[in-house]
């Protein structure tokens, strides 16, 4: 007799499904501050759009009186981005929400080697100065 074994798959990007880095976005605005005018502009009209094109991230918005705008990312790697919206207007904040949302969450970091192998090339690091780079023959020129 054949027993059918149910096995789910294991979450990973990459394999299956697409796990979105950023998991919570938390916009935080002042009622009668003049620089959460653009904020709360945003918040009546656009961010209806955005919530619903991207389910999986949860929004939060906060009323913090006497404080200017924030957009505060939260991702799943344990790191916050906090970004001030004091003199954005509503198209600006609308590409710093996207950003925040398509972006990982790490540092921006320097990659010395652009390429990473485990097995070292057998041919050798090419250089204009080796033997085999002088044997090439430059057409015109004798």
């Amino acid at each position: 007799m054949i027993e059918i074994v149910q096995k789910t798959a294991i979450p990973k990007n990459g394999l299956g499904s697409f796990i979105r880095p950023c998991q919570r976005i938390e916009l935080s605005y002042c009622n009668w501050g003049g620089s959460s005018k653009s904020m709360k502009e945003f918040l009546t009209k656009k961010l209806a759009p955005i919530a619903k094109t991207s389910q999986d991230i949860e929004f939060h918005v906060y009323n913090r009186q006497g404080q200017h705008p924030l957009i505060r990312a939260f991702y799943n790697t344990g790191r916050e981005k906090t970004i001030c919206t004091r003199k954005m207007d509503t198209k600006q904040i609308m590409d710093k929400i996207t950003m925040c949302r398509d972006s990982d969450g790490l540092k921006p970091r320097f990659i010395k080697q652009p390429v990473q192998s485990t097995n070292p090339s057998v041919r050798g690091v090419w250089s204009p100065f080796s033997e085999s780079a002088k044997s090439y023959r430059v057409y015109g020129k004798n």
